[in-house]
């Protein structure tokens, strides 16, 4: 009996970088799920709730962390606003021609 040994040769590409993303894209997804999840039970408790209510009470406590916020810092948010508008505005041709004509009255 005569024993033939064939050899096949065939060729895999492996594209690492591809699975790299991929694998670093699931992670985060599964990292973000969690923490998403983590969070939630964390501010609205870990009652049976539909995705209804969590929507509802996720809104209403980010709102109430918006005007929390903005409570605190209105002053400063009302100067950083007005100095943006301020030199904002000195830029602006009208009001360059208005200091010109009120510095000319003046001088006259």
């Amino acid at each position: 009996m005569i024993e033939i040994e064939h050899i096949v040769q065939f060729g895999i590409s492996i594209d690492d970088e591809q699975i790299k993303k991929t694998i670093e894209k699931n992670a985060m997804q599964q990292v973000v799920a969690t923490f998403r999840n983590d969070i939630v039970k964390e501010m609205i408790g870990k009652n049976n709730y539909t995705k209804s209510d969590y929507s509802t009470m996720m809104w209403n406590a980010i709102h109430k962390q918006i005007e929390t916020f903005l409570d605190e810092n209105r002053e400063k948010i009302i100067e950083i606003a007005s100095e943006k508008l301020a030199d904002k505005l000195a830029k602006t041709k009208k009001v360059k021609d208005m200091v010109t004509n009120t510095i000319n009255n003046l001088l006259e």
